[in-house]
């Protein structure tokens, strides 16, 4: 739990725009709950978004608050990526469901870009990006 406490007091330490970055995704995300009965795709998503949970705690207790992180993300939402693009069959494009998932699409997209960003920043050596 210390560590949970400790990777949320990094978080809150962030810009703001950062932080409302973090609750928009983990509540798009979250929202895959409500679907879950009637969408196997939800219950993918819903998966994911957990293993991600576990995954950036795992990481953070061996690295810190580093964009290493985005690791999870780019290992974990790559392929989900791949696999709600190609459309599946419970995925209708209309309705609210068709209107979550495009929203998540849109949302797991720009993630990856700012994970892949802050990675790239930090192997060249801009170590200031997510780090205090």
């Amino acid at each position: 739990m210390e560590a949970s406490l400790t990777f949320l007091e990094h978080l809150d330490a962030q810009p703001s725009w950062f932080i409302l970055w973090i609750y928009w995704v983990s509540a798009i995300n979250g929202m895959s709950f409500f679907f879950l009965l009637r969408h196997i795709s939800a219950r993918w998503i819903f998966s994911a978004w957990s293993g991600t949970l576990i995954g950036m705690m795992g990481l953070y207790s061996l690295v810190g608050f580093t964009p290493l992180l985005g690791l999870i993300h780019l290992t974990i939402w790559t392929p989900m990526l791949f696999y709600l693009v190609r459309g599946r069959q419970d995925s209708p494009s209309h309705g609210l469901y068709g209107f979550w998932l495009r929203t998540l699409v849109i949302t797991i997209c720009f993630t990856l870009l700012m994970d892949s960003l802050g990675l790239f920043n930090y192997v060249i050596g801009n170590q200031r990006l997510l780090s205090s």
